[in-house]
């Protein structure tokens, strides 16, 4: 059985490298269902689950391509109403990620928004409400100038600044957290002015329950 778990897996992973469009772009939704169909075959294969391994594959199958179809169209509507904000959406197949560079939302050592700002972060909340079945964190980062104790509560207060507008724009406190990891991880070099500038960011990670 761990044999055939394994075989499983391995396939899964290989058919995932073959997941492009002919333009390059990732096939999201096929990265969906071949995940969800992997493990729907790793649980039905479970002796404890009784359910089978052509039974798991439907489920996961099923599954799988909800989640990829849904980030998709997600990631659609965010570009649009995101495009020339200073934002970027990035979609993994399995969670977007949208992140907001400090030179568009906070003043240099500051957590509080720019007001600008705050009517951006309401299309990503009414996004979230259009798009119920996903849980959200919200993660501060900052480059690596000053202490860590500094940086580590300046990325926790912008990571909660951004929450806030979150929920008073209507997305429900118990859908999302928000964490600061300081400067532990790094995007770019901490040795170039331009590096600095990408670590400072907060990023809305939003991951399907579908």
């Amino acid at each position: 059985m761990r044999f055939q778990t394994g075989f499983i897996l391995l396939t899964s992973a290989a058919m995932l490298a073959a997941c492009t469009n002919p333009d390059g772009s990732h096939n999201h939704r096929t990265t969906g269902t071949i995940l969800g169909t992997a493990a729907g075959v790793a649980i039905g294969a479970g002796p404890a689950t009784g359910i089978g391994t052509a039974a798991g594959a439907a489920l996961g199958n099923v599954v799988g391509s909800a989640a990829g179809a849904l980030l998709d169209r997600q990631q659609k509507e965010l570009n649009a109403e995101l495009a020339d904000t200073g934002a970027t959406v990035v979609n993994t197949g399995s969670i977007l990620v949208v992140t907001l560079p400090e030179s568009v939302t906070f003043d240099s050592g500051s957590a509080r928004l720019h007001q600008d700002y705050v009517d951006e972060i309401a299309f990503i909340a009414r996004s979230l409400r259009d798009h119920p079945n996903s849980i959200v964190t919200v993660v501060g980062h900052t480059d690596n100038v000053g202490s860590t104790k500094y940086n580590q509560g300046l990325s926790e207060r912008r990571a909660a600044a951004v929450a806030n507008v979150l929920t008073e724009s209507g997305v429900e406190a118990t859908r999302m957290h928000s964490i600061g990891m300081g400067y532990h991880q790094p995007v770019a070099s901490n040795d170039t002015p331009g590096g600095r500038a990408q670590n400072r960011r907060v990023e809305i990670i939003i991951t399907p329950t579908v």
